[in-house]
Parts: structure tokens; C-alpha cells; sequence
């Protein structure tokens, strides 16, 4: 055997990594843009009460992207008083916190103490306390429930579901990245 330089077969690792993380930044991006259009798609009014964040790379191992929906497009979603989907992830946390009327024993919508409060809204009102406790559902039209429009839940279950928009962007993603790999491989 012939004394000299072997060739040797090697893998740039570093700059695999770094398109990895940038084509899953991007298909996470994608994968949040399309969710934030199938919500707002499904809301009747409250559609700019959704608010998307562009991909960020926490820390070594995390990429984190998310869709804020605020107070209308959940009440919207999710419905109001004694239509309200119960199953909502957000109730307890609103039961427990201090917008919650404190008269307010089942679901249906009623009137809160005398005093000033703000509302979910986080707008500050004023209630006179005289229909305090009662089921102000039966009224009229200024206290009707809403019927949940289930657009988030509905958003939120074809984003899981493996025939969605994430499975398509990620069988895109993995076609970017490995459709490229042999350019990581140096032989020399």
C-alpha cells in the first residue's frame, strides 16, 4: 500500500444543524400561518382578535411559535353564558381569576354585585347590584348566550390530525432537508 494521504469521508454537522433549524423555523411559521387563517376563517366577527408570533429559537433545542387569541375570539369560539362550550381549556383559569362575577354560580350569564369591576374585556364598569345573582339570560337581547362557533377547537383539531396542514408542511420540510443532505458530505 502506497504511503500518503488516505481519503476520508466527512459530514459537516454544524452546517446540517443550521439548515435544519432554519427550514423547521420556516415550516413552523407555515404551519402557524395556516392555523391562524383556518381560525379566522371560522370566526364570524372577531377575527382580529387572533394575533400570530413568528418562530423563535428558545434557547438550544426549542423552536416556539404561537397564535394569541384574546378575550372575543375565545368568548366567539367557545360561546358565551348558557351556551358556552364547558370544555373550554381557558374557563377554569377565567372562573378562578377576578373577572369572573362573583355572583355568578352556574353558567349563565347574571348580574354582579354593586360596585366597580372589570370586565373580560378588562374595561372598567360600574353595576348597580340590583339584579345581582340573577339570570340575566332571560332579559333580553343584550344578554343573550352565544352559540360556540368552535372555529379554535375546530383549527386546533385538523392542526393534530396527521391528514392536516402539519403533516403536509412536514413532509415538505423533510424533502428540503434531505433532498439536500449529500451536500454535507465532503470526501476528500
Amino acid at each position: 500500500m502506497a504511503k500518503g494521504k488516505r481519503p476520508t469521508l466527512k459530514f459537516n454537522s454544524s452546517g446540517f444543524v443550521q439548515l435544519y433549524k432554519s427550514e423547521l423555523i420556516k415550516t413552523t411559521n407555515e404551519i402557524m400561518k395556516s392555523f391562524e387563517k383556518d381560525v379566522k376563517m371560522r370566526l364570524n366577527k372577531a377575527k382580529n382578535d387572533i394575533e400570530r408570533e413568528e418562530s423563535i429559537e428558545i434557547g438550544k433545542n426549542i423552536i416556539s411559535a404561537k397564535v394569541t387569541a384574546y378575550a372575543q375570539a375565545i368568548m366567539e369560539s367557545y360561546g358565551t353564558g348558557s351556551k358556552m362550550d364547558t370544555s373550554n381549556p381557558f374557563l377554569d383559569d377565567y372562573r378562578g381569576s377576578d373577572l369572573w362575577n362573583p355572583a355568578r354560580k352556574g353558567i349563565a350569564i347574571s348580574g354582579r354585585p354593586k360596585g366597580k369591576y372589570i370586565n373580560i374585556l378588562g374595561e372598567e364598569k360600574i353595576s348597580s347590584g340590583s339584579m345581582e345573582g340573577k339570570n340575566l339570560e332571560q332579559i333580553g337581547p343584550l344578554f343573550q348566550p352565544k352559540t360556540p362557533t368552535m372555529a379554535i377547537q375546530q383549527a386546533e383539531e385538523w392542526l393534530k390530525s396527521n391528514t392536516g396542514y402539519f403533516e403536509y408542511e412536514l413532509n415538505l420540510f423533510r424533502q428540503k432537508v434531505f433532498s439536500n443532505i449529500n451536500q454535507f458530505f465532503i470526501y476528500n
